[in-house]
């Protein structure tokens, strides 16, 4: 499934336009791209997420990874909870 430049920089959290930090080529005419969410009140503030762009221009496609640090299913939610309620107190929203 081929996506625009555009569609991958928008943050997977609060889908506004995220901010090129970087950009570093790669021996195989590739680039990578590094962007960061710039929203204060998204989850993703000051969160980066990396993209390659391949010689011809297109997209990679993402690759899976396991996480680093396993969700613990009875406390996530109860945290995430407290962290939205803690940004929304803090941005006055």
């Amino acid at each position: 499934m081929a996506v625009s430049f555009e569609e991958v920089r928008i943050c997977p959290r609060c889908k506004q336009t995220g901010r090129i930090d970087s950009e570093r080529p790669r021996r195989d005419g590739s680039k990578i791209v590094t962007i960061f969410c710039e929203v204060r009140s998204c989850r993703w503030f000051n969160t980066s997420w990396i993209i390659q762009i391949m010689p011809d221009g297109s997209i990679a496609e993402p690759k899976g990874h396991d996480k680093f640090f396993p969700e613990i299913p009875d406390q996530t939610d109860k945290v995430r909870d407290y962290v939205d309620k803690e940004l929304r107190r803090q941005t006055g929203q």
